[in-house]
């Protein structure tokens, strides 16, 4: 998991352990990979990879902010050049553009996600915005998604249903045509309803 050291400080070991050679050290905003966590002598540990690929561990109590990609669950947002209400538009994002988040910040009060676009550019946006993570799961867009299931309703229906229902049933494929045209017309239109 890729994420931005909160701390002012943080040691990397060359192993679980205190004693072990410090092989690094993270600074506030260092970005690094973090890996599985151990527990040694009562201490948890959790693997790291810093930025210049050198593996090591940092303790397990260091305050990190996950990065990671999201697109946008609302109509749209303005990307801020500074986190500050009054701060000039450096852009603005769509329902479903996709960017990285990437640090927390608290302004006057306010709460701010410092976020990255895909050209590279960084700005901030109020931490209330509306927004998904990209997972495997949400391969799909909800476009896509749609035209698939309407493809998987016409393939089933056009050819599971009728040789299922009409060569198990006596009948002939294009006798049970019909039937399983009207059948895709009513699972389409349930989920149009519902999806």
């Amino acid at each position: 998991m890729e994420v931005k050291l909160l701390d002012e400080r943080a040691g990397v070991y060359e192993e679980s352990n205190t004693m072990s050679k410090i092989i690094g050290e993270l600074r506030l905003g260092d970005e690094f990979t973090l890996g599985k966590a151990v527990k040694t002598g009562g201490t948890e540990w959790v693997a790291a990879t810093m930025s210049d690929g050198a593996k090591g561990y940092v303790l397990g109590n260091i305050k990190v902010y996950s990065i990671r990609e999201v697109f946008l669950h609302q109509k749209n947002v303005n990307i801020l050049k500074a986190p500050a209400l009054d701060a000039k538009v450096k852009m603005i994002c769509k329902k479903g553009d996709k960017f990285t988040l990437s640090n927390l910040v608290t302004v006057g009060g306010i709460d701010w996600v410092e976020v990255r676009v895909e050209s590279g550019e960084v700005g901030f946006i109020p931490a209330e915005t509306r927004i998904k993570d990209i997972t495997s799961d949400q391969m799909f867009k909800e476009k896509d998604y749609k035209a698939f299931m309407v493809g998987i309703f016409l393939i089933g229906g056009l050819i599971g249903i009728p040789f299922t229902y009409g060569i198990g049933g006596g009948i002939g494929y294009f006798e049970s045509l019909p039937w399983s045209f009207v059948s895709c017309m009513v699972f389409l239109i349930a989920f149009r309803r519902n999806g």
